[in-house]
């Protein structure tokens, strides 16, 4: 018996120190394969952990283009909906960080096959005593704003709701306006016209639908994260 529980005792997993997570959340951004599944295999319930600044790996990854961490994270029970930082998921931060990459294309799919909600709204976060409110933007309203029409694309067909507003009451259709009306006063064109007819057109077709399937708001059961 005393045998078996010094084996037992031997073989527990212990808690990650916050350096074991900064030192993994940095391996992610640089890449580092070897370290990463090392972590994930020592510390299998903490791959979500944020380091000292709310980052986590997952959205870290998201931020740099580095897909093939993205995956293996992904593979490891990463949380594609888990804010962190500002208060966005690591899905919504992948697509205001995309920048054309072709490869992003392939870390949102599997956000998305492993569960990501593509209608996920930024939520509140804390930071050193500053508190700031959800701003409630999705990526769609992201996208918009970054008038990237093939993303725009992509995001529609994938369920993006463009019905749904950020904190101000704006759509992601109102979001385009505001690059037409913004202080550089960008004119309309057949570009930013394409883009609105887009997005008139999904709002048509998501007002029939029913609300059960709009997939938007903040997560009640997801809590943001608190900086200290």
């Amino acid at each position: 018996m005393r045998l078996r529980g010094l084996f037992n005792r031997s073989v527990e997993k212990k808690e990650p120190s916050r350096r074991d997570i900064a030192d993994f959340v940095i391996a992610a951004i640089k890449g580092d394969e070897r370290a990463v599944r090392k972590f994930c295999k020592n510390y299998p319930d903490h791959v979500d952990a944020p380091d000292n600044i709310g980052q986590t790996a997952l959205g870290a990854v998201a931020r740099n283009h580095h897909t093939a961490i993205g995956e293996l994270l992904l593979d490891a029970k990463a949380d594609p909906n888990k804010p962190a930082l500002f208060g966005e998921s690591p899905f919504l931060t992948c697509v205001a960080f995309s920048f054309h990459y072709p490869d992003d294309y392939r870390l949102l799919d599997r956000m998305l096959k492993t569960g990501a909600n593509v209608n996920f709204q930024q939520q509140a976060w804390a930071k050193g005593g500053f508190k700031q409110p959800e701003t409630l933007t999705t990526a769609l309203m992201e996208t918009a704003s970054l008038q990237d029409e093939k993303l725009c694309d992509y995001l529609l067909k994938n369920g993006a709701n463009p019905l749904l507003k950020d904190a101000e009451g704006k759509t992601a259709r109102d979001h385009v306006q505001d690059f037409l009306n913004g202080p550089i006063g960008n004119a309309p064109d057949k570009f930013t016209d394409r883009l609105i007819a887009k997005l008139e057109q999904a709002e048509k077709e998501w007002a029939s639908r029913p609300t059960s399937e709009w997939r938007g708001k903040v997560d009640p059961n997801i809590h943001s994260w608190q900086g200290h």
